[in-house]
């Protein structure tokens, strides 16, 4: 296994050092001239591109300005939309896919952000941030937007990061609602928000509701479980109904002068589903019967928190954050079938502290970033039913780094970092586990004329999921059931990328390469308990996943631009079970725009993906769809047409020596539905300031099928 190793990372880190060396001889390290820092801050902080600073582009220093509405600077790209790119989006969101800008996945319905096969932390001017802050960030209130794909600094401890920046004011006020419903199906969202500013104070008040109600999910599928007392087939199918609702509701006050943010906010979140049926045949040795299983959960989360922000002699800066939450968590499951029942209650309180405090400081060849975390969350479950048990879990990371980055030349800078993690596991009735584990990786950049390549390689110990640990057992059915293992091995991982962003005229482009290898990874295994298979977690085996990817986009006008990716991934796991797999899929999307029109077809090819973890299968289908919207002043109107023509089936699959099954889900959520959005927004006073709202998804370790 060592030697394995070992050639693992001598292949792949010569593989990546001779590509690396390659790329930089042929480009070239000559040594830019100076230019005044006023030079640069006009770069950064103008949201209009001078067309003589785009000429002498290659004297910059730290800046590579590739097109107008994209620069170089240093660790990051400055993204400055275009008025169509502005007025055709109806948040931040919008605005961000509508940059087209190459390797980069924005999902507007899951308010997600990923690249580089890593989802972006996010982030508001310069303040963590979630998906519903973005979708109330009006495009007129964006001055620009910084994609850190090789972070630094304050944003040190993500993979990637991506800060919207907004505009601030200091009087006035202003009222925003959005609104969008799915006919296909029953789906509402709906969203108001207010801020009101005076001086140096901001209060902001954010609400929001929304509803699902789904009746036709449609599966069928085949398992076979291989028992001590003989074989046995089923064949399955059934049509899922379920309801859900949610509500939020948040106040934040927040108080900023030139050097100090202080912002601290109260808010209140609430889910439910109230119902979720599922019918159907089963057909088991000959025989045929119906089955229902029955669902419902339900969540009540209140949380608190503040962050601090501030800097001094233009060169230094610290970070302080504390928050915490508390969550009521209820959950229900009933399956019957012919002679046979199970029934499980549990209820939770849930309790969520965390603390962090960041401080970095710029030298003029170099600058340094210490980081400190600490989170931890504390469970209390009870369970009833056809299983009796109460647990309490006591779960903690704390964690710490120091990286130091120096500017080798004006185009090439090398930053290192270094820390340790201590993870604590206190499962009632089980020894406590404590783990201690260190952490390090570099960073090798280097700015080229057109972009950028970096060099990321790092070594890290993951964590487990509460759920993972969870050594309460639920019946699925008569022979399948699941249950967490209190008893897993410490993982650890390495990761190497090599990566290339570079823009060309018109023609912006995207390479990129990924390995990770993890030892003692977490993976789903199946054994034979009695007349049952037990469905638990190992980690006694090994996992590497292969990633690369190559995108592009092209700006045939200024009103028409196309874009594309092709992605190829190979998963190799050596656990319970060995399974390889690969796959090759891609995207094509267009933007044209019209006045105050715009149309925007899309489409996804089939992707097929081995979640190693689950040790199972999944297959997603073609997905194309037509957005039109219509944008004039305050109002934003959208139709979004999503696989109007055919049916979307997904399918999963999983192969063991004592369990297989073979599933086909057909959702009426995934397709021949159109989503009609609508978003206002007016301004009341002289000025206007923007915040974010702190989003909150209740905790939990439930025990769930």
């Amino acid at each position: 296994m060592i030697g394995n190793l070992r050639t693992f990372i001598l292949y792949y880190a010569m593989k990546h050092l001779i590509i690396l060396t390659t790329f930089i001889v042929t480009t070239g390290l000559d040594a830019a001239a100076q230019t005044p820092a006023t030079d640069i801050k006009a770069a950064t902080d103008s949201t209009a591109i001078a067309d003589s600073l785009i000429a002498r582009a290659d004297t910059l220093n730290g800046v590579v300005v590739t097109a107008k509405e994209i620069v170089r600077y240093d660790d990051h790209l400055l993204l400055y939309p275009n008025k169509n790119q502005r007025q055709h989006a109806a948040n931040g969101f919008d605005v961000m896919k509508n940059m087209m800008l190459p390797g980069v996945n924005v999902d507007t319905r899951s308010g997600r952000i990923s690249a580089l096969g890593q989802q972006a932390t996010i982030y508001v001017n310069g303040l963590p941030a979630d998906a519903t802050d973005i979708r109330m960030l009006r495009p007129k209130d964006i001055e620009r937007i910084e994609y850190y794909d090789a972070p630094k600094g304050k944003y040190a401890k993500d993979r990637l990061a991506v800060n919207f920046v907004a505009k601030e004011y200091t009087y006035g006020g202003y009222v925003m609602a959005n609104a969008s419903q799915i006919i296909g199906f029953s789906h509402g969202n709906y969203n108001a928000s207010t801020t009101l500013s005076r001086g140096k104070m901001t209060y902001s008040v954010f609400a929001g509701a929304g509803y699902t109600d789904l009746d036709e999910i449609r599966t069928k599928g085949t398992e076979h479980f291989k028992l001590p007392a003989g074989d046995v087939t089923r064949v399955s199918s059934a049509n899922t109904k379920y309801r859900r609702n949610n509500e939020y509701g948040q106040f934040r006050i927040r108080y900023r002068t030139e050097k100090t943010n202080i912002t601290s906010y109260v808010g209140l979140n609430r889910s439910a589903t109230p119902s979720n049926t599922k019918h159907g045949t089963i057909t088991a040795n000959g025989m045929t019967s119906e089955s229902i299983a029955r669902t419902r959960q339900s969540s009540l989360s209140p949380m608190a928190g503040i962050s601090v922000e501030h800097s001094w002699n233009n060169n230094q800066m610290l970070t302080f954050t504390a928050g915490g939450s508390y969550s009521h968590n209820k959950y229900g499951r009933s399956y019957a079938e012919q002679g046979f029942t199970t029934l499980t209650n549990s209820k939770e309180d849930a309790a969520n502290f965390g603390l962090s405090a960041n401080y970095t400081r710029y030298g003029d060849k170099w600058s340094a970033t210490a980081y400190a975390s600490f989170n931890g969350k504390l469970y209390d479950s009870e369970y009833s039913g056809t299983y009796t048990a109460g647990q309490r879990l006591w779960q903690s990371n704390a964690s710490t780094f120091v990286s130091y980055r120096r500017f080798l030349t004006q185009r090439l800078d090398l930053t290192a970092f270094a820390g340790v993690n201590r993870q604590t596991y206190n499962l009632s009735g089980t020894k406590r586990n404590t783990q201690l584990s260190p952490t390090a990786g570099f960073n090798l950049q280097c700015r080229t004329k057109h972009g950028m390549m970096a060099w990321f390689t790092s070594y890290t110990k993951p964590t487990y999921d509460a759920n993972q640990i969870n050594d309460t057992r639920i019946d699925v059915n008569r022979y399948l059931a699941i249950q967490g293992s209190p008893r897993l091995n410490n993982p650890w991982s390495l990761f190497s990328s090599l990566y290339y962003n570079g823009q060309f005229g018109r023609l912006g482009v995207s390479l990129s390469t990924q390995h990770t290898f993890t030892r003692n990874y977490r993976a789903a295994t199946f054994y034979l308990e009695g007349n049952k298979v037990i469905k638990s977690y190992t980690s006694k085996g090994n996992m590497y996943i292969g990633y690369a990817s190559a995108s592009a986009s092209y700006s045939l006008t200024d009103h028409v631009k196309a874009t594309g990716s092709v992605a190829f991934t190979h998963v190799n796991v050596h656990a319970s079970l060995n399974k390889h797999d690969n796959n090759v899929t891609g995207s094509l999307g267009l933007n044209c725009y019209l006045k105050d029109f715009s149309i925007q077809p899309y489409v996804r090819f089939y992707s097929r993906m081995l979640y190693p973890g689950l040790m199972q299968t999944y297959a997603t289908p073609l997905n194309y769809g037509l957005k039109t919207s219509y944008s004039h002043k305050n109002l934003y109107m959208a139709f979004d047409a999503i696989i109007p023509f055919n049916k979307a089936k997904q399918r999963n699959w999983l192969d063991t020596p004592v369990y297989s099954s073979d599933e086909e889900t057909c959702s009426r959520g995934n397709y021949r539905y159109c989503e009609i959005s609508v978003t206002y927004s007016f301004d009341f006073g002289r000025r206007v300031e923007r915040v974010n709202k702190q989003e909150y998804k209740a905790d939990s370790s439930l025990m769930k099928v």
